[in-house]
């Protein structure tokens, strides 16, 4: 969707931070301000959601392959065999980092006057900046709460705080089957167990018909009637005797 319209403003490890010319648009609708300063503010938040997602990628020993920036927020592209824990952890990432951004706004704000010019870059970096952090925790694909919140059933699981039904804790994340899915298994599954029964009842026929021709060989043949057998007899005793006699060889 945006492939194109993008420019590197930097790289970390050498992967690229790409930039989407949507990105204003974004900045004009989510703070709904004029201000430059407020869509720039705004703009870093996106960039430091971001960066948490790559913190936590290289933490888990994974590779960062490219940020992008756009104007529905960003996406941290990158490389690995997660576990369902690192997927977790990876997805807390950007909150973690964007929670971090919040923590030391309060706290330049308690202790400094900042200017009126500034005011609207504190309120993205505190009530903005809060407010994408709920919006990201809801458990809805494709925010990052989806995959974020799995992460206290594991740790609760390698705790012993809680029993798994199935599946062993830390294992690969497991995507649940929608309702087309089930019913594409369920039909697959009913052409095998036709198929299977198929082939059952074909091979029962067949070794019915063997024992049934295995049992008539078995069988005595009936005796013959004594006048066809009168008949038969003087039949096979005539072409005996019409036979021609060979005479016998010379002797020299």
């Amino acid at each position: 969707m945006f492939s194109k319209g993008s420019i590197t403003i930097g790289q970390i490890r050498g992967a690229p931070i790409r930039v989407h010319w949507t990105t204003l648009l974004g900045a004009l609708v989510f703070t709904r301000s004029l201000n430059p300063a407020v869509w720039l503010a705004f703009f870093l938040l996106v960039v430091v959601h971001e960066l948490g997602h790559a913190a936590c990628v290289r933490f888990c020993g994974y590779r960062v392959t490219a940020i992008d920036v756009n104007g529905l927020g960003g996406l941290c592209h990158w490389e690995g065999d997660p576990t369902a824990k690192h997927d977790a952890l990876i997805a807390w990432g950007g909150v973690i980092a964007q929670a971090v951004v919040l923590v030391a706004s309060l706290m330049v704000l308690a202790v400094a006057d900042l200017p009126p010019s500034l005011a609207g870059v504190a309120w993205v970096l505190t009530e903005v900046n809060a407010t994408m952090m709920i919006l990201n925790l809801v458990p809805i694909p494709p925010l990052d709460g989806a995959r974020a919140w799995p992460l206290l059933r594991i740790l609760a699981e390698e705790r012993g705080w809680w029993t798994p039904t199935y599946g062993e804790p830390g294992s690969r994340p497991r995507r649940a089957w929608s309702r087309s899915a089930e019913w594409l298994k369920d039909l697959s599954g009913g052409r095998a167990r036709r198929e299977a029964e198929r082939r059952r009842k074909a091979r029962a026929a067949v070794e019915k018909e063997l024992r049934d021709l295995e049992a008539i060989d078995e069988e005595e043949a009936p005796p013959i009637p004594g006048e066809v057998g009168e008949v038969i007899d003087r039949t096979v005793g005539k072409g005996r005797s019409s036979s021609p006699k060979k005479d016998p060889p010379e002797q020299g």
